[in-house]
Formats: structure tokens, sequence, C-alpha cells
């Protein structure tokens, strides 16, 4: 179990950032895509409790992830 807690920062780092990231060539855009569709799409959803949760944690960390919240939807840069 020891090795499983160390990864943990790092498997919910990939999860975002792959799911956005398949949000974002999947429809061809990099605007557009709301904290909804991050959530439904997340390969592990215990990170988070609901889609508020992770809406907070994304305005937190955007830079991280390269993304931005305009009006209610969320746009990459790079």
């Amino acid at each position: 179990m020891q090795f499983a807690e160390w990864t943990y920062p790092l498997r919910k780092f990939d999860d975002i950032y792959y799911t956005i990231e398949r949000i974002v060539y999947g429809k061809g855009e990099l605007k557009g895509f709301t904290t909804e569709d991050i959530y439904n799409n997340l390969r592990d959803k215990r990170f988070f409790n609901d889609v508020q949760d992770l809406n907070r944690y994304l305005l937190e960390n955007g830079r991280k992830y390269k993304i931005r919240k305009i009006d209610d939807a969320w746009e990459r840069y790079y």
C-alpha cells in the first residue's frame, strides 16, 4: 500500500491532464469544455467528491494543467 500512496499525486495529475487532452482533441477546439465534462470523463472519480470539488481544485491549480476559466467554460492554452 505504501507504493500506491506515494503515486497518488502523480495518478491524480495524469488522470486530469489526459482527460483534458482527450476532451480537447476529441472536440478539435481548445475551449468550450466544462468542469462537468472533465469530471464525467475521469477514469478515477475517487479523487473528487463531486463536480464542485473538482472545479475548486482546477481554479487553484489551473496553471499546472494549462487551462483557464472563461465565463462558465475552460480554455486550454500553451
